[in-house]
């Protein structure tokens, strides 16, 4: 009886342990879900916090300031989020305060990334490991052959090839020819292999480095672009080039419900360039050339006759020297494929009417097709 009593306690005290065990457990996991929630939400008052101090800063930059040093005494005071989101976000506001003000962003990076880059850091001291080697097991061949042994050069050379067979120093070392001759080349390679390497890991390194702005050229984009303009071929004569440079005359007043010939012929007074109209082929076509358009004011003649074209049906193309008006389909059927270089077709309108300004983007080209009517 007795000992039918004791498992009882003992079962007792068990479920009741087994009972806080449980409770325990479920309390974690509420605390966890609520400091998950608080980080959740501190992330997203932060984000709001960044915005607002993003419109705040076009007009008065200090205050933006202050808002965002706010945002970080709030942060301080939250006793719910976790240490490693307040950490966090505390660093991205004292980030963007350091932008507003003009100081030195840190830039901490992803974990990703610094592993790539020790990656990068480990190759390159392997390359500049590989190149010294190299250079050096050259220079004992060297003097091994001025020694009259032959034979411990080849040697080394054989050592030095089971080394590094894939190495261009090497297989110069190694291959057909006179001895003097391919030491020679060997040291020449084996010295430029280890400049380019060092030349290469500074590009890399400069890489990962942030721009100054929002965009950053180097420092002879001008003088990259003017040159290469001077080698590029011109894809239009000077009279084609003098009716796109026309077209960005300025338009003063407008006309309203005018007749369409009427408009046309305006435009074609003001830019000092015939418009050629084929109107046979066009009434052909069921156009009314007195139908009564009207051409917008304070734009370019390019934009003016393009308003005034459009509301026929029409478009024009420059050909032959002169501005032809055709229908939308013998406009397509007029397009050629070009490569242009990309800077050039990011230039404003104006740029492109013989401005010098423009952005030099490496080279970059693309092909597209284009009609011939214009660049821009």
């Amino acid at each position: 009886m007795r000992g039918n009593l004791w498992r009882a306690a003992a079962a007792a005290v068990a479920l009741g342990a087994a009972g806080e065990a449980v409770a325990q457990t479920a309390a974690l996991d509420r605390a966890k879900v609520i400091r998950q929630v608080a980080d959740q939400k501190a992330d997203a008052d932060v984000r709001g916090a960044i915005d607002d101090a993003d419109r705040i800063a076009r007009v008065n930059p200090a205050k933006a300031v202050q808002s965002l040093k706010r945002a970080i005494v709030g942060l301080d005071v939250q006793a719910d989020i976790s240490s490693e989101k307040r950490n966090e976000l505390v660093a991205k506001l004292q980030g963007k305060i350091a932008v507003l003000e003009g100081k030195p962003v840190a830039n901490p990076l992803d974990p990703k990334i610094a592993l790539q880059k020790e990656a990068s850091r480990k190759l390159f001291e392997q390359y500049l490991a590989e190149a010294k080697d190299v250079r050096d097991s050259i220079s004992d061949v060297e003097k091994l052959r001025n020694a009259n042994r032959n034979a411990d050069a080849i040697k080394k050379i054989a050592d030095l090839s089971a080394k590094y067979p894939n190495n261009p120093s090497v297989l110069a070392l190694a291959g057909q020819g006179d001895f003097g001759d391919k030491i020679a080349v060997a040291k020449g390679l084996a010295k430029e292999q280890a400049d380019r390497t060092v030349l290469a890991f500074n590009d890399l390194m400069k890489s990962t480095l942030l721009p100054k702005g929002d965009i950053e050229f180097p420092a002879d984009w001008k003088e990259k672009t003017e040159l290469r303009r001077k080698l590029e071929p011109k894809l239009l004569d000077e009279e084609s080039e003098a009716i796109l440079r026309s077209l960005e005359k300025r338009v003063g007043d407008g006309l309203k419900n005018a007749p369409f010939l009427e408009s046309v012929q305006t435009l074609s007074n003001l830019v000092g360039k015939e418009v050629y109209l084929d109107k046979k082929s066009l009434e052909d076509a069921g156009l009314d050339l007195s139908r009564p358009v009207n051409m917008p004011g304070n734009v370019t003649a390019r934009t003016a006759l393009r308003a005034v074209l459009q509301a026929q049906g029409l478009t024009f193309v420059i050909k032959d020297k002169i501005i032809q008006v055709v229908t939308l389909e013998k406009a397509k059927e007029l397009q050629v494929t070009r490569a242009y270089y990309l800077g050039d077709l990011i230039q404003a309108p104006a740029a492109s009417a013989g401005d010098e300004q423009g952005v030099d983007l490496g080279g970059c080209r693309i092909n597209m097709t284009l009609p011939t009517i214009n660049r821009d």
